[in-house]
């Protein structure tokens, strides 16, 4: 796999990573991509050129946290993905289908999420103009962002006013470091699928669970005592139950003396 500094040109996606294994690792890794991509053939004199030799280029792109004296020497664009969740969206369960002659269940939600470049120059203006201009480009090319990167939706970017750079310039940043966010919408489907395989999974782990169970910490509270059955307060003995895999029984008969009935073996 590349690194995030480096590009393979026709930009597609890493094939070591995957969205559901790895969202930080791919997400982080496909907008750098683009926008290594997008700078690369920026005309000479646009001043936000890319180029793989940190000599030559007049920005650096990437996803790796630059030290203070690295955002100092060259303006920085830091790919960031920020928080996402499981939106609910999927319906009851997130259950999308299921085979009921296999059991096997495919469930689905929506993931929300952003991804976040932050750009710190020795200037404002030039924070700014970086921002502005990757946030705008990827509106323009939003639609190849999401066909090739498998997204369901990209949003509409915000972008903020001229900061400290923050936690992304350590102990060494100069004080006349300026960084710019902009923050980007982002949406992916997620799936999974439950099959046999996963249904004994399932089945191990609940077995498991059920006999390590912490008992000592659940108390089970006291134990009601069972009444034998009895007519007008009077105990009536009954028969046990028996199986046809059971060995047979004894044998009863109900016998009726003076209009009381007991029951005898035979």
């Amino acid at each position: 796999m590349p690194r995030p500094s480096r590009t393979v040109r026709g930009f597609e996606p890493p094939d070591a990573l995957s969205i559901a294994e790895d969202p930080k690792g791919y997400l982080e890794h496909l907008f750098c991509c683009f926008l290594q991509n997008l700078y690369r053939d920026a005309p000479e004199g646009y001043g936000l050129t890319w180029r793989p030799n940190e000599e030559e280029t007049d920005l650096v792109i990437t996803t790796e946290k630059p030290t203070g004296e690295q955002i100092s020497a060259k303006p920085y664009i830091c790919v960031v993905l920020g928080p996402y969740r499981f939106s609910g969206t999927g319906g009851i369960d997130l259950l999308q289908s299921q085979n009921m002659a296999t059991g096997e269940r495919k469930h689905t939600d929506l993931m929300p999420g952003t991804v976040s470049y932050h750009c710190t120059a020795s200037s404002g203006a030039h924070a700014g103009r970086m921002a502005g201009d990757a946030a705008r480009r990827t509106v323009q090319l939003k639609r190849l962002l999401t066909r090739i990167g498998g997204l369901f939706k990209i949003g509409l970017p915000q972008i903020t006013g001229e900061t400290e750079p923050g936690y992304l310039t350590g102990p060494l940043a100069s004080d006349e470091v300026v960084a710019v966010v902009a923050t980007i919408p982002i949406f992916w489907q997620e799936q999974w699928l439950i099959s046999r395989n996963g249904l004994s999974v399932l089945q191990r782990i609940a077995t498991t669970m059920g006999l390590y169970e912490a008992h000592a910490k659940v108390s089970a509270g006291r134990v009601a005592r069972v009444r034998a059955p009895s007519i007008r307060g009077r105990v009536v003995q009954t028969a046990p139950l028996g199986t046809p895999l059971d060995p047979p029984g004894v044998a009863y008969q109900q016998v009726v003396i003076s209009g009381e009935s007991r029951t005898e073996d035979e």
